[in-house]
């Protein structure tokens, strides 16, 4: 797992070809590694459970979504969200603002009933 010229992380193993830009947990052995590049690039902590949600669902995350999800992050911070929903594209990431710490994530078309609950808001980038 390397950091690129363009700032994305490459994970060349578990069927990703060397300088994807896309990040890829599913077969990873360095989960700790992942969640430390993840932590440096976004300034946003990743739960053991999303973690592990993002390799089981192989979910994939490039470095302008990682980009994108800290931003929403900061948004919801300034106005005062404590648990936000943040939607960027086909991924939806649950997110304690307070701790600044990634919960969850799901692709959204597979979520089953759409429901969301405890968040005070919702942000759609």
């Amino acid at each position: 797992m390397t950091i690129a010229e363009n700032g994305s992380i490459i994970q060349p193993t578990g069927g990703v070809a060397a300088g994807s830009t896309k990040i890829k947990t599913a077969g990873i052995d360095k989960i700790s590694e992942f969640r430390s590049i993840l932590q440096e690039k976004t300034g946003l902590r990743f739960s053991n459970h999303v973690i592990d949600r993002m390799g089981d669902r192989s979910l994939e995350l490039d470095g302008e979504t990682a980009e994108r999800l800290s931003k929403a992050v900061e948004i919801a911070d300034r106005k005062g969200a404590d648990q936000s929903l943040v939607l960027l594209d086909q991924l939806a990431f649950l997110v304690s603002v307070k701790n600044k710490t990634v919960i969850t994530a799901v692709e959204t078309n597979q979520m089953k009933q759409g429901v969301f609950t405890k968040i005070d808001s919702a942000i759609i980038g």
